[in-house]
């Protein structure tokens, strides 16, 4: 359940005038999983009220069956998860080896010139329909990035969802008119004849928009590289105050870990080594090739 989802679920709660009841959300879940980061945040180190539950608290519960059945597994194989579930520890937390959280710098405006404005989408592999898609599907995600004229690059906006592919089309539409026509938009094409069809479908929809479509042969590790030194450093920042950041960070920090989604990572380092020209291997390559791109000019 995202940030996004929680806060819209947020704005449903209403009551009639006269009702004496007060308003209320409760919301029960075990650590680990998008939104870990904010029930960790806001109730377990936070100021929501939050009343620790443990597997031992289920007085239907049989222990010891529970224990050898899940425990026992677990223990050796996924050693996280089983601190999360056993102990209900929410700090701990699957780690990958290219991003620090601490390496996460934050801003509230842009204080230079914008030069370049880019929305790049990285499409769900999955629908969340399909019921032969599986439990965990992908996410479609867009993100939004601003080129100041230093060099410095600004995440201003992330969507993240997990919806069917009219809904996602929609979306893509929509958050165009938001982003209006200065802002260039990216998309990652899959492979296969029908993802072709499917793209040429997408750039009819976003006739008047600048439409790029990028076709992507290195391994994504590879291609989040570039990323690294930016987010270390502070040249690529993200805004402060936002709804998407907690989830954002929770994928990209444990990147690259198996069984982790890293829809979010993806749409970044689209984005990335698009506004920034790089190549098709952008770990060793500075200058673009435009051979590696298809483009679609659609500027009326």
């Amino acid at each position: 359940f995202s940030e996004y989802k929680i806060n819209r679920l947020k704005g449903s709660i209403r009551k009639n005038v006269d009702d004496p009841l007060p308003t209320e959300i409760l919301y029960t879940g075990n650590p680990g999983g998008i939104s870990t980061e904010y029930f960790r945040s806001n109730f377990v180190e936070g100021d929501g009220q939050f009343i620790d539950s443990k597997y031992i608290d289920n007085c239907y519960l049989n222990f010891e069956d529970y224990e050898k059945r899940v425990f026992d597994v677990l223990k050796d194989s996924d050693p996280v998860l089983y601190e999360q579930w056993k102990n209900g520890n929410w700090k701990v937390a699957y780690s990958g080896s290219m991003f620090k959280p601490e390496w996460f710098k934050r801003y509230s405006s842009v204080d230079e010139r914008v030069v370049n404005r880019l929305r790049s989408w990285d499409m769900a592999g999955t629908d969340p329909v399909d019921p032969t898609g599986g439990n965990d599907p992908d996410y479609t995600v867009g993100t939004l990035l601003l080129k100041g004229e230093s060099g410095r690059i600004y995440v201003d906006d992330m969507v993240i969802l997990r919806e069917n592919p009219d809904v996602v089309e929609d979306t893509i539409l929509n958050i165009a008119k938001m982003d209006g026509k200065s802002t260039n938009i990216v998309i990652e094409q899959e492979g296969g004849s029908q993802a072709k069809s499917y793209m040429q479908y997408i750039q009819r929809r976003l006739q008047g928009y600048s439409f790029d479509e990028v076709n992507n042969r290195v391994h994504k590790t590879e291609r989040a590289k570039p990323m690294v030194s930016a987010i270390k450093f502070g040249n690529m920042k993200f805004r402060a105050g936002t709804e998407w950041f907690s989830t954002m960070l929770n994928q990209v920090t444990m990147f690259p870990t198996k069984g982790v989604h890293d829809d979010c990572v993806d749409s970044l380092s689209l984005g990335y080594n698009y506004i920034n020209g790089l190549g098709e291997n952008p770990s060793i390559s500075q200058t673009v090739d435009n051979s590696k791109f298809i483009r679609w000019n659609n500027i009326i």
